[in-house]
């Protein structure tokens, strides 16, 4: 296994049919791609082919050529999506044609970095007719991204040039590329076969990530899950490959029939289909027709191509040479992040229409009004980092967040979602929601007018629920998850509660919560009831009436009554002793003194007797002595009691 040191960058071609392409990467790289015998037999390239190309320092780039024919565009997409650095070429004898432009078109809709513009076929033109095709090279490159691309004129034949584009080549590749190494692994597939003795292989550009044997891989959209068994890179063995550099991976697990190009490769988990996009769409200015809603259209994402159907937002349609925001409805699911590039096709004439960006990969399937959703593609187009993460916690309104579903939801890295919140919490502008109680305990993040927004509807509530229910001393914590937290985890309500309670905006008294700002004593009616509650088990001592008794004597609802003794258990005025039954905590402790002085005395008491201590009768008696017993005040030995301390 050798030592991976190929660095992580693509050139790709582009031009017309019988430009000379292929025959330009066989002069600079000394392989012909060509690999189909239908291609050898016709002359011409129909699929992708790859090459490695060595430079004389002794660095090697991966090189892909793709076909130049209208026909074979799809195939030019898939080759082109993975590209760094584009090589157009065009012959001197044709000059500029239909698919340079269509190629040069995609080339800049995908954001292909660098370009290199080389002329063909020197050796069948004068010099003058050179200079023509130079002048309208330089007219088509003027206004784009690619305005200070070198040109340079070439001959197979006579290899005149050919050094010289080798040369600034070199110069291209030794630039900074972004690379996503840090990110999961995700690989478009653009071959597939099978090997005698070895068995499935699959080939593409790795768009993020690092692959390397033994790793567990997931195949979107069929979730396939599998393991590499080996990795190669320019057809040799490599203990791992790098984001951005062409690898062949040979899988165990998985039959060729089972995989197919288009499909993705990725870390188990990182991704899932999709079968709806929110875009934003520019239209050639060439095209000779609009972009409205209810049109097909050919949509061509990394290697696969599938048939979308088009619904524009806020506008009625996107005309050529403008843009606009547009939901794609998918015919197949795709595998896609946001901010990732597409090309869209006419189906007839079959031509390239426009391209453009993926702003959300999932949208919501919730009716929501169009200014909010085209209010939300602004911020996720136009929007910088701060705004962008700012959105997606306002979108999970009142859930808190940690960093890393920040970055599952907006698909921007850890790293960058933690210098935001960094930021962010130095302009007070999130909060931390995490108390720290736990060491596990990750930081969970909201917007702070977010936090604020939910203070005042907790009070709100918390108010409007007490007047409602006077006799009722705060919320059931769960009753209060199920009104107003109901859309987030019960682990992330918990978090809320403990941040709310540490700063003072509730209480927790067991399994309620009050507000401090609720002044929970009675008046009133309620006092009143109250009082003959109180009283009513006061003067019972030892025989209180139980909850039915109280009802009906003083003509209150069994919920009525049970709600005023609830208030006087949480005042410590009144003991439970089971469901219906409630003793005034005076008599409770009279009672309690009663046994303990009667079993020191006799070492042991019946029911019976501890009845006729308290002259009561033996329903109140033994509820007493089973609270006694749950409590470990004293331990029952077949028909007595002891004290158990």
């Amino acid at each position: 296994m050798n030592k991976n040191s190929y660095p992580s960058v693509i050139i790709g071609t582009a031009g017309h049919i019988d430009h000379g392409k292929t025959e330009l990467i066989k002069q600079i790289t000394g392989i012909d791609t060509d690999r189909l015998i239908e291609e050898k037999q016709r002359g011409m390239s129909i699929d992708i082919g790859f090459a490695p190309l060595v430079f004389s320092s002794g660095k090697i780039v991966g090189v892909i050529d793709v076909p130049g024919h209208e026909k074979f565009i799809k195939n030019m997409m898939v080759g082109a999506s993975g590209i760094d650095i584009g090589l157009l070429v065009i012959a001197a004898d044709d000059g500029i044609m239909p698919q340079t432009i269509e190629h040069f078109d995609i080339l800049r809709l995908l954001n292909i970095n660098k370009l290199l513009v080389v002329i063909t076929k020197m050796d069948l033109v004068d010099e003058e007719t050179v200079d023509i095709v130079e002048s309208e090279i330089k007219e088509l490159l003027k206004n784009s991204p690619y305005r200070d691309a070198a040109i340079v004129k070439t001959s197979s034949k006579t290899r005149e040039g050919i050094e010289e584009v080798v040369k600034e080549l070199e110069k291209l590749t030794s630039l900074k590329f972004t690379k996503d190494i840090n990110l999961p692994i995700r690989l478009p597939i653009d071959r597939v076969f099978t090997l005698s003795g070895i068995g499935t292989v699959i080939t593409g550009t790795l768009w993020s990530g690092k692959v390397k044997s033994g790793d567990e891989i997931e195949i979107l959209p069929n979730k396939i899950r599998c393991r590499i068994r080996n990795v190669q890179v320019f057809n040799k063995d490599v203990k791992e490959a790098l984001a951005g550099q062409r690898v062949a991976l040979n899988l165990i697990g998985v039959k060729k029939n089972q995989l197919s190009r288009g499909d993705v490769v990725l870390k188990p988990g990182y991704l899932t289909p999709t079968s709806l996009l929110d875009t934003h769409i520019e239209i050639l200015s060439n095209q000779k027709s609009s972009l409205k809603s209810g049109r097909k259209v050919s949509l061509h994402h990394g290697t696969r191509e599938i048939v979308a159907k088009a619904s524009l937002l806020g506008i009625g349609e996107i005309k050529p040479g403008e843009t606009g925001y547009v939901r794609f409805k998918l015919d197949y699911p795709l595998v896609v992040k946001n901010y990732d590039k597409f090309i869209i096709r006419n189906s007839s004439p079959l031509r390239t229409m426009g391209g453009g960006l993926i702003l959300l990969s999932h949208p919501s399937k919730k009716r929501i009004k169009r200014e909010k959703i085209i209010d939300k593609l602004n911020i996720l187009y136009a929007g910088n980092k701060d705004e962008i993460i700012s959105l997606w916690l306002k979108e999970n309104y009142p859930e808190p967040l940690t960093t890393g579903e920040i970055s599952k939801k907006s698909e921007i890295s850890v790293e960058e979602v933690e210098d935001v919140i960094k930021k962010l919490l130095h302009l007070n502008k999130v909060i931390n929601m995490s108390t720290g109680v736990s060491i596990s305990d990750k930081p969970q993040y909201l917007l702070l007018t977010d936090f604020q927004i939910l203070r005042h509807e907790m009070f709100s509530y918390l108010e409007e629920y007490h007047l409602e229910n006077i006799l009722k001393i705060g919320i059931d914590t769960e009753i209060l998850r199920k009104k107003i937290f109901f859309s987030i985890p019960k682990t992330k309500y918990e978090t809320l509660l403990q941040k709310f309670q540490q700063d003072k905006i509730i209480i927790k008294e067991g399994s309620k919560t009050l507000s401090p700002l609720i002044s929970y004593e009675l008046s009133g009616k309620e006092k009143q009831n109250y009082l003959l509650v109180k009283n009513s088990i006061v003067s019972g001592k030892f025989s209180p009436p139980d909850v039915k008794e109280l009802s009906k004597n003083i003509n209150l609802s069994i919920e009525e009554v049970n709600q005023i003794l609830n208030i006087l258990k949480r005042e410590k005025k009144v003991i439970k002793l089971k469901d219906g039954l409630f003793f005034a905590t005076e008599s409770f402790e009279k009672a309690k003194d009663k046994l303990i002085e009667t079993i020191n005395k006799n070492r042991k008491i019946t029911l019976a007797k501890f009845r006729d201590v308290l002259k009561t009768s033996r329903k109140y008696s033994e509820a007493l002595l089973e609270y006694f017993d749950k409590e470990g005040l004293t331990k029952r030995i077949e028909d007595y009691r002891i004290l158990k301390k």
